[in-house]
């Protein structure tokens, strides 16, 4: 019988972040896998430690490994979707590509280079790798060191966030902020080892809303629950006139959360929603973490 063949893309994939997790974890770093189901341009979690103790400095890195990545000067990661998510994030985005022939392991800031980008009125499409940003043992110190600078100097992202919503924002937070169509401000909050997070919106007067990441609509939490239809859910429900419902009629979740609300109070609209899911999915590390 013929033997189905490894996929030689995931094998490298997964080599680059092995050795990079490895590197990091014998420097004494904790590495945390994100979700592979969730596409959101990052891979790992890693949360910085000082003399055995956790620093509350965390920074989200997407690894790519293999030759394809090789650019002039070094290596090059496109941005893709993901653009927008890492400018906004207050968690610094860190691209890291492992060179296979040369077993080596490159980085650059992505996080850095987009909001430079940004400032000179630019789009940015790709993240430029230096050959030279090597990440080995005799340059991890100095990489980490880089890298918890820059949290700190993104701590004015916090504080402008705190002022705008006043609220105090603690710094192992997790935020996300974003500005809607109407103008109206939003920021996405998850603190460290909570199961629910806080949605601020400037149109609701800064008021915290609880929300479930893991089921952030009313469709969600009964799509949880194992309903997957809305007559499913009606007949549950005991409601009047189940029987003239078509047996086909749809979804539970695509129907109930056509006008999404969140925290079982708030509605939101579809691109609101989709930064709520992106966020949800970029914070999860933040929930699971210990306090």
């Amino acid at each position: 019988m013929e033997m189905s063949k490894a996929n030689r893309n995931r094998v490298t994939a997964d080599r680059a972040r092995n050795r990079f997790t490895a590197l990091m974890q014998e420097h004494g770093h904790l590495v945390h896998k994100i979700d592979g189901d969730n596409d959101f341009g990052e891979d790992l979690y890693v949360g910085f430690l000082e003399d055995d103790r956790t620093t509350g400095d965390t920074i989200a890195v997407q690894v790519k490994g293999g030759v394809s990545y090789r650019a002039a000067g070094g290596y090059s990661v496109r941005v893709s979707q993901h653009g927008e998510t890492w400018l906004k994030t207050n968690v610094p985005v860190v691209c890291v590509v492992h060179d296979p022939e040369s077993d080596t392991l490159h980085w650059g800031n992505a996080s850095d280079q987009l909001r430079q980008a940004k400032l000179a009125g630019t789009d940015l499409r790709t993240i430029a790798i230096e050959r030279d940003a090597v990440l080995d043992d005799t340059t991890v110190a100095a990489f980490v060191t880089t890298m918890r600078a820059h949290i700190r100097d993104r701590g004015e992202i916090r504080h402008a966030l705190s002022v705008m919503s006043g609220h105090v924002l603690d710094t192992t937070d997790y935020l996300a902020y974003f500005m809607n169509e109407y103008s109206e401000d939003i920021i996405f909050r998850q603190p460290r080892a909570s199961a629910t997070a806080l949605l601020l919106h400037s149109d609701w007067g800064w008021k915290p809303i609880e929300i479930d990441p893991e089921a952030l609509t009313l469709g969600d939490r009964f799509a949880q629950l194992g309903f997957t239809s809305l007559r499913e859910l009606a007949e549950h429900l005991n409601l009047p006139g189940v029987d003239e419902l078509p047996t086909d009629v749809g979804d539970v979740r695509e129907q109930l959360d056509k006008i999404p609300v969140v925290g079982g109070q708030f509605i939101v609209n579809q691109p609101e929603l989709a930064w709520l899911r992106a966020c949800a999915a970029a914070s999860q590390w933040w929930r699971a973490a210990p306090a």
